[in-house]
């Protein structure tokens, strides 16, 4: 990965950091002194970033935060560069009706990435595009960085949930756990939800 870490900032930037070794001394065995430098800022959104996630390896970063003029949004960024300095381009913003409450990303074994988003009361699963897909806003066939692939919608709600194998999403529900796994249907350019299964963990 380019970087080891990134921070989110009450002034809505984010921070990439990097692990470097300063030679203290040029005498044979002399131990090293490692610092972390910051090696990008990055301006993501007007308010704080109180959420975020690393995903491709350090190549896509989604974040997060309150609710601002435009509603509850979710950035996605692509690193363009990393020399000496990050360079991070934005790629897609996500509208949601209410406000995000855990994001993370999923690396599929084709290459391809999922960002899976959960808010109080349904899950979101978003995929990069890869084929065409029927915009919802024109009802036009054409290409976009990210769809909505998937959604479920909650009978109750969580604080969290997590990736399973093979693209399944396990989410903990009272004293129960909900375990989705993917039934993906090509029809129309079309993608189908997720299908439920209900796992009690008494």
């Amino acid at each position: 990965r380019p970087y080891d870490f990134a921070t989110g900032s009450i002034d809505g930037t984010v921070r990439l950091w990097k692990r470097c070794d300063q030679e203290l001394s040029t005498r044979k065995y002399e131990m090293e002194d490692n610092y972390w430098a910051c090696i990008g800022v990055l301006k993501a959104r007007l308010g704080p970033v109180t959420m975020m996630s690393i995903g491709s390896f350090g190549l896509n970063i989604a974040t997060a935060g309150p609710v601002t003029f435009d509603g509850h949004e979710i950035e996605i960024w692509n690193l363009e560069s990393c020399m000496d300095i990050a360079y991070f381009n934005l790629n897609f913003k996500i509208s949601l009706e209410s406000c995000p409450i855990s994001i993370q990303w999923l690396q599929a074994g084709n290459g391809q990435s999922m960002l899976g988003v959960l808010t109080e009361s349904e899950l979101h699963v978003y995929s990069e595009a890869k084929i065409k897909v029927v915009h919802t806003n024109t009802g036009k066939l054409g290409q976009t960085p990210w769809f909505h692939l998937a959604s479920v919608r909650l009978f109750s709600r969580s604080s969290c949930f997590s990736w399973g194998p093979k693209g399944s999403l396990l989410l903990p529900i009272r004293d129960h756990i909900l375990i989705y796994g993917p039934k993906i249907i090509l029809e129309e350019n079309k993608m189908d939800s997720y299908l439920g299964k209900i796992y009690s963990i008494k």
